[in-house]
């Protein structure tokens, strides 16, 4: 598997050599899966490479000048995608450019032209081209032409709804973590690189791992269950390149803002892993944290001992919730 970001690291594909599609995919849940498996199994039948095309940052953030909650970053979006056995993600910025450019370019510019497309894999809601003014229809027609086969795959349903980001972004806000998992098929995870923090934990005796977490969309502030992985260095981080793990480990995360402290408003996501020596340093490494389950809300302390004495029953909380799963 390889990953490029942006047309500079992309060698333009001969003409008809890959099975391509193309989305934002964030979350990577079960119509997106189906998406993959369906391209990665049509390109290795005919013995050509599979391309997905995913785009960041989310079109309708651009577009709409606002942020959108990801489930993941995209370095994580991409590492999910190529583990469905694809064989290059091409990550576009999505820029003015992309934003106007019709469906009829997109198609014989970015599809046909530089992707090599020989092949087309789209959804049941698949749109492109400028203000989305492109479907399956239109696509078929382009496609016609030069005699580019397009394949729809179907869309994976969820108690007869269709699985969409959207909703997967909404049950994670509202802390349905088993709808998010069945969605999915795993566990929420929240991916990001360990940051600076004002040490407090360590003074506690369970120091933490602060989690950046910007731009992702959170569980409501509470104390959770987790298991940890540590990646390597953040400045080596390529989209999709899988550096190794290590882990995992159980552990217990604090989504909030520290009331007993005061100070601030501002959410932080710290990670206490059990087992991880006291004086082991994680900064400018990055966690994935799998979110397991939910132990308690949050909660305002009137001292630091009343905090250190629930912060034991949190963590033996989390090693009840842990065992056996």
């Amino acid at each position: 598997m390889t990953c490029h970001r942006g047309w500079d690291a992309f060698r333009d594909r001969p003409p008809r050599s890959t099975r391509v599609t193309w989305g934002v995919y964030d979350g990577v849940h079960l119509g997106h899966l189906a998406v993959f498996d369906a391209l990665a199994a049509w390109a290795r039948g005919d013995g050509a490479e599979s391309v997905v095309i995913t785009f960041d940052p989310h079109p309708q953030a651009f577009l709409h000048g606002s942020s959108i909650p990801l489930v993941m970053p995209v370095t994580e979006r991409a590492r999910l995608i190529a583990s469905r056995g694809i064989d290059t993600v091409l990550v576009l910025p999505f820029d003015k450019s992309l934003a106007e450019m019709t469906a009829d370019r997109f198609f014989s510019e970015v599809l046909a032209g530089r992707a090599g497309a020989g092949g087309i894999l789209i959804g049941y809601d698949s749109r492109f081209g400028r203000r989305g003014e492109g479907g399956g229809q239109r696509l078929r027609e382009l496609a016609a032409g030069p005699g580019i086969p397009v394949r729809t795959c179907e869309t994976r349903l969820l108690e007869g709804r269709p699985v969409k980001s959207s909703g997967l972004r909404e049950a994670i806000a509202r802390g349905d973590l088993a709808r998010a998992r069945a969605m999915t098929g795993r566990p929420v995870c929240l991916v990001g690189p360990v940051v600076p923090g004002d040490r407090r934990g360590r003074t506690l005796g369970y120091p933490t791992a602060n989690v950046d977490c910007r731009g992702l969309v959170l569980p409501p502030n509470g104390v959770y269950a987790i298991r940890g992985w540590e990646r390597g260095e953040v400045a080596a981080a390529e989209p999709g390149r899988d550096a190794g793990e290590a882990g995992p480990l159980d552990g217990v995360m604090n989504i909030g803002v520290r009331p007993t402290f005061g100070g601030p408003a501002r959410v932080s996501v710290e990670a206490h892993l059990l087992g991880l020596p006291v004086k082991r340093d994680l900064y400018g490494r990055t966690m994935r944290i799998e979110v397991v389950a939910r132990i308690r809300g949050e909660m305002r302390f009137p001292g630091v001992d009343e905090l250190k004495a629930q912060i034991e029953a949190d963590c033996r909380a989390a090693r009840e919730a842990l065992a056996g799963r």
